[in-house]
């Protein structure tokens, strides 16, 4: 969990206090104070001043209120969002920089080069193998702001867009090496029925028929 600390000055009745201030919230800012803390000195201060009569309890709330929304006044949501408005700008132009990368790259595989394709879950399938969606290994850092800080996509991007998780692209030389690395025998897609090269087409452990990556 993330602890955002800042500076504010509340005035009160004419009189100005230097208050700090704590953001913990996982969400966006509902405005009733859930996620914030505040130093206990400018608390009793404030709460002095309604016990003399100088300020009333309204005026309290609003002085509070109006330290927290300026927090937020970037995004609109909270001061997480706050924060991390240029580094969604960045996010999203890395995506554009990185999806575009990836078409090309993708572009110049052929069927001849690159006839193979191993899930994530280490079967191997022909390059056109329907049960393998042809979805981008780029990450998409969120549709919103929103979406980029409070789904997590925030530290995705912290840790690079492409996804560890897609499938890839081989060459028989890359399957050969890829299979001499794995202890077990290599699975084989019953679905496509990929011819594995050199001596693994008879090692092959074939799947139930219709089964899926």
């Amino acid at each position: 969990m993330s602890i955002y600390q800042f500076r504010a000055e509340a005035t009160v009745d004419g009189a100005t206090h230097d208050v700090t201030l704590l953001y913990s919230g996982s969400g966006p800012d509902t405005g009733d104070g859930a996620g914030w803390m505040i130093d206990m000195p400018v608390v009793l201060s404030l709460v002095a001043a309604c016990e003399t009569g100088t300020i009333g309890p309204g005026d309290l709330r609003t002085a509070l209120q109006q330290i927290m929304a300026s927090f937020r006044e970037r995004s609109g949501c909270c001061p997480r969002c706050d924060e991390a408005t240029e580094s969604y700008a960045t996010a999203l132009r890395r995506y554009e920089e990185e999806l575009q990368r990836e078409k090309q790259e993708q572009a110049a595989l052929t069927p001849e080069s690159h006839p193979y394709v191993v899930s994530s879950s280490g079967k191997v399938h022909t390059w056109n193998c329907r049960s393998q969606p042809r979805e981008p290994r780029v990450q998409h850092p969120g549709r919103t702001l929103q979406e980029y800080v409070h789904e997590g996509h925030e530290y995705y991007g912290m840790l690079g867009l492409r996804s560890s998780g897609a499938s890839t692209r081989m060459t028989p030389a890359d399957l050969t090496a890829w299979l001499a690395r794995r202890q077990s025998p290599p699975k084989r897609c019953k679905l496509c029925e990929p011819a594995l090269p050199g001596a693994y087409g008879s090692q092959a452990s074939d799947v139930e028929t219709g089964a899926r990556a």
